[in-house]
């Protein structure tokens, strides 16, 4: 299970609204029921941070 995953989306979620958490989904390209299910791979971490920290306007690292 990826735990690192799904609290990105868990953050984004929280501080951006479902919009936000689909947009999340379009730019990552892996929706979040099979985010869960991943291993935390840390290139996908990595990406996921990317684009959450781009879309919060802030390092995502600073939010959890």
């Amino acid at each position: 299970m990826a735990a690192k995953l799904e609290k990105i989306y868990n953050i984004i979620e929280e501080k951006l609204g479902n919009n936000g958490r689909l947009k999340f989904a379009q730019l990552t390209k892996i929706p979040r029921t099979q985010a869960v299910e991943m291993d935390d791979a840390p290139e996908m971490v990595a990406v996921f941070k990317r684009i959450a920290s781009e879309m919060l306007g802030k390092n995502i690292d600073e939010l959890h």
